[in-house]
């Protein structure tokens, strides 16, 4: 299978240890930092016993989420300079560097339009009867239709170039119409390749509540949800390297302007 080809790449090249554990390294930081933001905000209300943390003072609090924000930008600018790279099937993992801020700021606008059409999308759904079919109809295609917004956004990280394609809110029936048998297809086999490490977060929790003393029990509680946090970014980098050779099988049916 040729997820399985990606997999091997993305685990690939030189440097591959070092740069995997730096980006779990980042990623776990940016977990902790926003746990200890969520945590010292709104305590027991969203979190409930799950996690203990030692309370901090507000200006930590701030200094938490600050933190936790710039990671959550670093990191998404290095998932689609990931993707950027791939179109030159540059498919191992590149170094994290701080060049990854200046492609978040390329995305940016791209990402905030495509946001905006999705949080209106989803705000329209608001005012179907909750108990008709037809609302439970409407939020399934919603659901099916963001992978293809995804399709969108690493198309735009083929070359940066803004061009109305990317800001047309129709642009994603054309892009549905191209690839949705081969989306269909990548999202069922990342859906099966995702019961692995979902099992291992599962096992690294279950571990957890079996701990006796709490230091060890809030250890492997922050371990799993780093854990799965790293697996969600593996599971995104391989559909954006599979939907980039999507992009390119179907590039002549790509009319951009």
């Amino acid at each position: 299978m040729e997820i399985f080809k990606s997999l091997k790449a993305v685990y690939s090249g030189e440097n591959a240890i070092f740069n995997h554990i730096a980006l779990f390294s980042f990623i776990g930081i940016m977990v902790i930092s926003i746990l200890n933001y969520c945590y010292s905000a709104f305590g027991h209300l969203l979190m409930g016993s799950f996690l203990d943390f030692v309370a901090i003072s507000p200006l930590q609090t701030y200094l938490f989420l600050l933190l936790g924000i710039m990671l959550i930008l670093f990191l998404t600018g290095f998932a689609f300079n990931y993707a950027h790279r791939a179109f030159d099937e540059n498919l191992s993992l590149p170094e994290l560097s701080l060049c990854c801020y200046t492609v978040f700021l390329k995305m940016l606008p791209v990402v905030l339009v495509w946001n905006i059409y999705s949080t209106v999308g989803f705000l329209a759904g608001i005012v179907l009867p909750f108990s008709s079919s037809i609302f439970y109809i409407y939020y399934s295609l919603y659901i099916c239709m963001i992978p293809f917004v995804f399709v969108i956004l690493v198309l735009f990280a083929r070359d940066f170039k803004y061009r109305k394609f990317f800001f047309n809110p129709f642009s994603i029936f054309k892009v549905i119409n191209i690839t949705l048998g081969s989306i269909i297809k990548l999202v069922l086999k990342l859906l099966l390749l995702s019961i692995v490490p979902v099992l291992v977060v599962f096992l690294i929790l279950h571990f957890a509540q079996l701990a006796g003393h709490q230091s060890l029990k809030l250890g492997l509680k922050i371990l799993g949800l780093c854990v799965a946090a790293y697996s969600i970014f593996i599971i995104q980098a391989l559909f954006n390297i599979e939907t980039v050779k999507i992009i390119q099988k179907y590039s002549d049916k790509f009319d951009i302007v």
